[in-house]
């Protein structure tokens, strides 16, 4: 049968290194005995706890087709606004790009993020080379982002 004898409470900052150690002082039947290898020692370490917190940077594209089949060309403010399509908030991200040859346009956001549940809507707003042939349009396209962590 092993006794442990504990004095007092101590708390220590973690990790912390234990040792055992077990002293006998003997009787008429059996001689005095120690241990204090470094065999009986043990550490004891700190839990941890990981959190993570996804983002999402959006960005958007776009493609303006004429209806006479010819290229567009111009360019499109897309417009990052919290809310809906029906009910504007805050402007985010606006950024100008022009058109390639194709008639196609794309953001290149690297700064502004969205977190957790939100509704956010691009705005495009096409302006072409020549208004005196081409009347430009706006858009308007919703995102419902949940993320859950």
């Amino acid at each position: 049968t092993r006794y442990i004898s504990v004095t007092g409470v101590q708390t220590c900052a973690l990790p912390i290194w234990y040792c055992f150690r077990a002293t006998y002082n003997g009787n008429a039947s059996y001689l005095t005995s120690s241990d204090s290898s470094s065999t009986e020692c043990f550490i004891v370490k700190d839990t941890t706890a990981t959190t993570s917190a996804q983002t999402w940077l959006p960005n958007d594209a776009a493609h303006v087709a004429l209806s006479g089949g010819s290229a567009a060309s111009g360019s499109i403010v897309f417009t990052l606004k919290s809310g809906t399509c029906g009910a504007q908030g805050s402007t985010l991200y606006t950024q100008t790009v022009t058109l390639d040859g194709s008639g196609d346009a794309s953001t290149t956001n690297t700064s502004v993020s969205v977190s957790t549940t939100s509704d956010v809507v691009w705005v495009t707003t096409f302006t072409p080379s020549d208004t005196t042939r081409v009347v430009g349009s706006t858009h308007c396209e919703a995102t419902g982002l949940t993320i859950t962590n």
